[in-house]
């Protein structure tokens, strides 16, 4: 199975190895490609003085790095390797000991190496935003559009009757929504360029750089439909397909940052692009029903609200159990192919979300379903 991230995956010497004085070549292989411009190893003696040549360089092919060192005399060595990811934009560090010539390594040395985790907290909390505002954003429009279409029912009179109520919050947290993502990518950036030390146009001119600037161009565009909405009188479906149009497109450019496009195969890249649409449909639905529908249908009469929602939440409820099911069978068939190993996957941080994520949906799951009587007493209530 193929891992998330550029991680180390071999190394010459290898972590522990005794190798013969005179080496003067150190390799590395890695789990993915790699941006040879911002990736670099590093070998120090144990003063912690850097002794290699500083030439790091492709061994071969673009998933594996060498660099060269003067002839090694006996001793311990460090390998530093800090590599940026050509298909995800992320980094991983590792670091390498090895013995050169009849030493022994203190084997202390070696338990206490691990390697970069799978999620780097600033990196997550700089995209944090931006997951909630394109959730909003598309579970809002695909929750419109569902609760709109009810407009052909025999309560479109009463629905039209919310119109304005209805458009003035469904404008204020889609608005909330894009400037969510818009002010999460340009923290995206910051902490990317922090953690490369370099410029921010540098950092553009890398893989995540394209993939940043796609999402910036799409948020654009989102904004200026966001004004355009604004602009018209009535809320219709067909007035909010641009948006969603453009927001399926922005989550497939998390699913190009996220871990499934690191495996450089189709299958967990497709089921990353649908976990994120579910989860956008799960959560961004009750957000939305929540704070747009539910407090726009208020100004109803009583008799017409109650039938209303008697209408309305199943419908809802329906689309939420159906998201939901699909994220319990998504989130670990993506594990599992990220990773086979269990233990690996439990003991990370990613794994150990993604678990939580799970148990969550499952118990909304649980409390989201219907009962027979709950079933009854909706039918009961729209006949009536």
């Amino acid at each position: 199975m193929a891992s998330a991230h550029p991680f180390l995956l071999d190394s010459n010497p290898a972590q522990g190895q005794s190798v013969p004085a005179g080496t003067t070549q150190i390799f590395t292989f890695y789990s993915e490609a790699i941006e040879i411009d911002f990736s670099s190893l590093k070998v120090y003696d144990s003063n912690g003085n850097q002794i290699d040549n500083q030439d790091t360089a492709y061994n071969n092919e673009e998933s594996s790095l060498v660099v060269n060192t003067p002839p090694l005399e006996d001793g311990v060595y460090t390998i530093a390797s800090k590599v940026l990811s050509k298909v995800d934009g992320h980094l991983v560090q590792a670091a390498i000991i090895f013995a050169v010539g009849d030493v022994q390594i203190d084997s202390s040395l070696l338990d206490s190496q691990e390697q970069s985790e799978t999620t780097f907290i600033p990196e997550s909390i700089a995209r944090f935003p931006g997951l909630i505002g394109q959730t909003i954003v598309l579970g809002g429009i695909i929750t419109s559009i569902a609760i709109w279409s009810t407009r052909q029912t025999r309560f479109g009179d009463q629905i039209g009757l919310i119109q304005d109520s209805f458009k003035t919050r469904f404008s204020k947290i889609i608005g909330f929504g894009v400037i969510a993502v818009f002010a999460s990518n340009f923290i995206m950036l910051a902490v990317q360029t922090w953690r490369l030390e370099v410029s921010p146009l540098d950092v553009i001119e890398t893989t995540f750089g394209t993939t940043w600037l796609t999402r910036m161009i799409l948020t654009i565009i989102m904004i200026g439909i966001w004004f355009w909405i604004e602009r018209k009188n009535k809320m219709s479906i067909k007035v909010q397909i641009p948006m969603l149009v453009v927001a399926l497109i922005l989550i497939s450019t998390t699913t190009m940052m996220g871990h499934g496009a690191s495996t450089e195969i189709a299958p967990p890249i497709i089921l990353d692009y649908v976990h994120n649409l579910l989860a956008s449909i799960w959560i961004g639905g009750v957000v939305f029903l929540g704070f747009v529908i539910l407090p726009a249908i208020t100004k109803l009469d009583y008799d017409v609200r109650d039938k209303i929602t008697a209408t309305l939440i199943p419908r809802f409820s329906g689309i939420i159990i159906i998201a939901l099911g699909i994220l319990i069978i998504t989130g670990p068939i993506l594990l599992w192919f990220l990773d086979s190993n269990v233990n690996s996957l439990t003991e990370s941080t990613y794994g150990k979300l993604i678990i939580a994520k799970i148990v969550i949906a499952s118990t909304c799951l649980l409390y989201t379903s219907p009962s027979p009587r709950d079933a009854t007493l909706s039918r009961m209530q729209s006949s009536a």
